[in-house]
């Protein structure tokens, strides 16, 4: 198995242990997973020392990721078009609410991976956009886009163009830092309290 280490660690997909569960208010069938930090809704079928992969917030997941497990809402688009996921076409991983709950990011079972034939077992912490050639997630970067204004301002079926503001190498958001939740370990209490 051919791991690459990812262009950029913060949209990375990280390979983790669950440890910490916990119940949700008026959900029968869904949980909170602990991910680095970052509260996950899950069904109850993952448990306590399951192995997984975590997608952090603002990942895009690729095209053969989303079809292979079957997660586009369109079942067309899925390996077996029977089956309906809960993913646009973009494969933007975004911050959810369900039932009053929040979750940020997904965790995925190592079977998911399946359709790369890895063969080789990955380790705990192991960090990756890429398998085999073959690209799992990247940065969700928004494309441009025009939307026709409705409603309320007397300019119906106008167009309006959004656009992203920031211009390239103009301003980063944290390209040389990696996720504190995974790496908050690193610090020690001495420099705590300084």
């Amino acid at each position: 198995m051919s791991i690459q280490k990812p262009i950029n660690e913060n949209y990375a997909a990280i390979v983790t242990e669950i440890k910490v569960i916990l119940p949700l208010e008026n959900c029968d069938n869904l949980v909170h997973l602990n991910c680095f930090g970052n509260m996950v809704i899950s069904d109850k079928s993952v448990k306590i020392g399951d192995v997984g992969i975590y997608f952090p917030l603002e990942s895009k997941l690729s095209e053969s990721f989303l079809k292979s497990n079957n997660l586009y809402s369109k079942p067309e688009l899925n390996s077996d078009q029977t089956k309906k996921g809960y993913f646009k076409e973009n494969g933007r991983i975004r911050a959810v609410k369900l039932r009053g709950h929040k979750s940020m990011g997904i965790f995925m079972p190592l079977s998911s991976l399946d359709f790369t034939n890895h063969k080789e077992t990955l380790k705990l912490n192991d960090t990756f956009d890429t398998i085999n050639d073959i690209k799992i997630c990247e940065k969700f970067v928004p494309k441009f886009t025009q939307h026709v204004r409705t409603g309320g301002t007397g300019k119906k079926g106008k167009k309006v163009a959004k656009f992203n503001k920031l211009i390239d190498n103009q301003f980063s958001f944290h390209i040389d830092t990696s996720q504190l939740g995974k790496n908050i370990w690193k610090i020690k209490k001495q420099d705590i309290r300084k």
